[in-house]
């Protein structure tokens, strides 16, 4: 993203309303979900884990028999098959090619292959990149909009993360445009929020130093972000410098100024639900995204845009355990409710495929039993499709 699609994103958002959050906010997707059973009055079991730190649910039907596991980072409605792809980026990459769906172009480089990989990127002296681990989480170690003078800079940034010294690392074209989250539970598409990276807005007399700072004490008011301040690091004086600024530069009033390219809001971002303004083109390349890796009906993919009206959006990644407070939190726009709608879709398919009796009765079932049995038809349209291209994919 550049301050360019900072002004489009807020220039067409305009109507959507700007949500509070209380204080006492449950906000972790164990959690989340947790707390609507609790609420719900439907059986589970909690199950504490000793080695790591942690919960895990243990849905139950309505006598009380264990039908599916939520773990801290898997749905028991997804495989193992398709956990394990969507775990490598690289092979999550090649796979998406296989079924014609445009999406980054990435090569692979051990920790110490700085100089091969910095010559093999910039035949094209102007070009720019990103670099990030190839198995990371949250953004963890992502250096984005990556010139050639700063390259080296960034790749030792890249090693210094959380899983960057840990494996192989990945770098991959630049795409132009915004990133939003496509966040999909069971077959039905949940919304599609755009993560806006941390940004301050001029108002022609405070620095961007500054700005940070009453941003900061604006976010206090906001139960969700208010954990989750912009935080004036390394990351962000080198991306400052990429756009040849520093902190010490002036906004004008109501200029929009990116403070970095990572969308996530754990930096400091905010989240816009966008669903009813994206083209059908970027909610079809989410759904068929999804469909092709085998064994999944839930996931998160992250898709890059030029716009709401995009007629050839990419797929960035697809993340198997997406984080639910994105759609259940948006700074902007309408909230959902993944929890449940997911737990309440889970507990009906599992009835109608056994054929149980003695059942739990929810208001949506039908819209249930047809988003699901329409993503089945949907996947295995793809795979129809595609077969002769996929035999060697395992």
């Amino acid at each position: 993203m550049i301050n360019k699609d900072l002004n489009y994103i807020y220039n067409n958002t305009k109507s959507l309303k700007r949500n509070i959050y209380p204080h006492k906010l449950t906000k972790s997707t164990i959690p989340l979900q947790i707390k609507f059973l609790k609420e719900n009055e439907l059986n589970f079991e909690i199950e504490h884990l000793k080695e790591k730190k942690g919960r895990i649910i243990h849905l139950k039907d309505k006598e009380n028999k264990n039908i599916g596991t939520i773990e801290r980072s898997a749905y028991p409605s997804n495989s193992k098959l398709g956990k394990y792809l969507t775990s490598n980026k690289l092979k999550t990459e090649q796979h998406l090619k296989k079924f014609n769906i445009r999406t980054t172009n990435s090569k692979i480089y051990d920790n110490d292959e700085v100089q091969l990989a910095k010559d093999e990127t910039f035949e094209d002296p102007n070009k720019r990149v990103v670099i990030k681990p190839l198995i990371s989480t949250l953004g963890n170690g992502v250096m984005v909009n990556v010139n050639k003078e700063r390259f080296e800079y960034n790749w030792s940034q890249c090693l210094k993360s959380k899983y960057g010294n840990k494996g192989k690392i990945m770098v991959q074209d630049f795409l132009e445009g915004f990133e939003a989250r496509a966040t999909i539970m069971l077959g039905k598409l949940i919304s599609i929020v755009v993560r806006v990276p941390p940004h301050v807005k001029g108002n022609g007399v405070n620095s961007l130093e500054k700005l940070v700072e009453l941003k900061n004490e604006e976010r206090l008011q906001d139960g969700y972000l208010k954990h989750i301040p912009l935080v004036i690091d390394e990351r962000v004086v080198e991306f400052l410098r990429t756009s040849n600024l520093d902190l010490n530069y002036l906004p004008k009033k109501n200029e929009y100024v990116l403070l970095s390219s990572v969308s996530n809001t754990r930096f400091g971002g905010e989240l816009i639900n966008v669903t009813n303004l994206v083209s059908e083109e970027i909610k079809e390349l989410a759904l068929n995204s999804l469909a092709t890796i085998p064994g999944f009906s839930s996931g998160g993919i992250d898709i890059m845009m030029k716009s709401f009206e995009d007629k050839n959006p990419a797929v960035i990644e697809i993340n198997s355990f997406p984080v639910i407070a994105i759609p259940t939190f948006p700074t902007y726009g309408k909230m959902e409710n993944p929890a449940k709608y997911y737990i309440e879709s889970y507990l009906t398919i599992d009835q109608y495929i056994n054929k149980k009796t003695n059942k739990y009765k929810f208001k949506k079932e039908n819209e249930y039993l047809l988003e699901y049995f329409s993503f089945l038809q949907r996947k295995e349209k793809l795979f129809k499709e595609n077969y002769s291209l996929l035999r060697d994919s395992f």
